[in-house]
């Protein structure tokens, strides 16, 4: 099964997660303070770039910026999540699986 989504948490002084849809490419970050952003049209190999960086900030800075991001509240952030997951989040398996430290 292909993967549709995908979750990363970051140790990072800027930003704390995000989330890429891989068929819309549309992408969700999370900075330290607690703002969602939206980036819409991000190619995958931008997202790889940015995602697997060392430095994700610096990464978010070279490949992420330019695409112009809107900031998202944060129930709409938290509705598209459970778009994806079942209704009952905390006992879902796949969120868990996502979302599990390393």
């Amino acid at each position: 099964m292909k993967k549709l989504t995908e979750i990363c948490h970051y140790e990072s002084s800027m930003i704390s997660s995000s989330f890429y849809n891989f068929q819309t490419e549309k992408l969700l970050v999370e900075f330290n303070g607690g703002a969602v952003y939206e980036f819409l049209n991000v190619p995958f190999d931008h997202y790889k770039a940015f995602s697997e960086s060392e430095s994700v900030g610096k990464a978010f800075n070279e490949y992420i910026r330019q695409y112009n991001g809107t900031k998202v509240e944060e129930e709409v952030a938290d509705e598209e999540m459970r778009m994806i997951f079942p209704a009952n989040v905390e006992d879902s398996e796949e969120f868990n699986e996502a979302n599990k430290e390393n």
